[in-house]
């Protein structure tokens, strides 16, 4: 067919196992549509208005996700650390080069230090900042 898709994973959480399910899910989508038929694949990480924090844990007191590795940024968002950070999206963006290696990658809503470190570990050929 004429048609082309794209992926937008976003929000990437992290969690035990992440790395076990986020690389079984790009294996499914693989299988599902020919990887020359993807024309892009956008990545971002859980991030949030620090005001939210309050909110999610007056309406979902069961989670733990806003206790986990995050940290205030100077934009006013909650943000996984640095170090997570990085690491989330060189492995994600290494399965993704795996397995759609012609598909445009983008990281979303990321810090352009962010982007320039994770550009220099990838094989992704293009990288757009959406800030």
């Amino acid at each position: 067919s004429d048609y082309y898709t794209g992926f937008h994973l976003d929000p990437v959480i992290l969690y035990d196992r992440w790395e076990f399910d986020y690389k079984d899910l790009i294996l499914k989508l693989r299988n599902a549509i020919k990887p020359e038929k993807v024309k892009w694949i956008s990545i971002g990480l859980l991030r949030f208005p620090f005001q939210l924090k309050n909110i999610i844990s007056d309406n979902h007191p069961e989670t733990d996700i806003i206790y986990k590795e995050l940290i205030r940024t100077d934009e006013g968002k909650m943000r996984y650390f640095i170090k997570l950070r990085l690491k989330a999206y060189n492995y994600l963006l290494s399965v993704i080069d795996k397995h759609f290696p012609s598909s445009m990658k983008y990281l979303c809503m990321e810090t352009s230090y962010v982007i320039n470190k994770v550009m220099k570990k990838s094989s992704s050929a293009e990288f757009t900042v959406f800030e």
